[in-house]
């Protein structure tokens, strides 16, 4: 299939309207249907938990994220899907060897955890860096992965030398992200578009949920993310996809936007307005939406 002739044009839609949520409601629902669990990946015990009934459908974090950080969208695809989130390895209390970590370890633990679960097949959504495992995991096991999202995604993604400076340092910081200096400034700089329309409890809890990662596991992911380039696996990953993009995204530029939809032979791309990098916090609704959508065949990518 010509990527140039994926567009919205090419797509049958049946929208599924999920109402608004609160936070309080998402968490009362969460607290009430989730089931935590470990898994023992060969390297690391990795937290996750299930939610509701039906597909498995999978979510990988983003750099900073964790299994929590779903909560406000994942209450709505709980009622359709199995629904998985987990955490990325840290190194405090859960056996993992940060240090080590390569790109490809990420990837076999999400293998893993699949295998731990019973999900001999399994839908993905991958969200910022957990996009880039995702991606890898399509092209390694595609019979088990037969449809796939990324929002706020990218095959590529450098640091600029700066950034590598300070990813370098922080590799030796003792504390957690929310101790660092300036911290609560600089996110709502770079990331509070689109959390004025949601109540402030949600601006509260994503700076809660990114906060408490310890800086030094956050800098080894983003020293694995610099080096990472998935652009030449594109062409061999043939399953649907379906980007998911911010219109005011201050992490994940255009290019990064280009090098997927020209590299991934079946490829759909959809814009959320108003929208920043944080969509699983900021457009909770519009993301299950556009999630149900497309997995369940609503929307469909034509073969000419």
């Amino acid at each position: 299939m010509n990527p140039d002739s994926c567009s919205l044009d090419a797509v049958a839609v049946c929208p599924m309207h999920f109402g608004p949520i609160t936070l309080a409601e998402a968490l009362d629902r969460f607290q009430r249907g989730a089931i935590p669990g470990v898994c023992d990946t060969g390297r690391y015990l990795c937290p996750f938990f299930t939610w509701g009934q039906g597909p498995t459908l999978v979510c990988l974090p983003g750099l900073a994220d964790d299994s929590k950080s779903f909560v406000l969208p994942l209450a709505h695809l709980s009622q359709h899907f199995r629904c998985v989130a987990y955490d990325w390895p840290t190194g405090l209390g859960d056996g993992a060897h940060v240090a080590g970590y390569k790109h490809g370890d990420f990837v076999q633990d999400l293998f893993a955890l699949l295998d731990h679960v019973g999900a001999r097949q399994a839908f993905l959504l991958g969200f910022s860096f957990g996009s880039t495992v995702a991606l890898a995991a399509l092209h390694a096991q595609p019979e088990r992965l037969p449809r796939a999202l990324l929002l706020g995604g990218f095959a590529r993604r450098r640091l600029a030398p700066a950034e590598v400076l300070l990813a370098s340092l922080g590799r030796y910081w003792k504390g957690p992200l929310d101790r660092l200096p300036f911290r609560n400034w600089v996110l709502h700089a770079n990331q509070a578009i689109g959390f004025e329309q949601r109540e402030p409890a949600v601006w509260d809890y994503f700076v809660k949920r990114t906060g408490s990662l310890p800086m030094a596991a956050f800098a080894r992911r983003a020293l694995v993310m610099h080096h990472v380039d998935l652009r030449p696996l594109l062409p061999t990953i043939d399953q649907p996809l379906l980007l998911v993009c911010g219109d005011a995204d201050p992490l994940v530029n255009k290019q990064c936007e280009s090098e997927l939809l020209t590299g991934l032979p079946r490829v759909l791309r959809i814009e959320l307005p108003r929208c920043g990098h944080e969509a699983i916090y900021t457009h909770p609704e519009s993301l299950a939406d556009a999630v149900a959508d497309f997995l369940q065949g609503g929307w469909r990518i034509l073969s000419s």
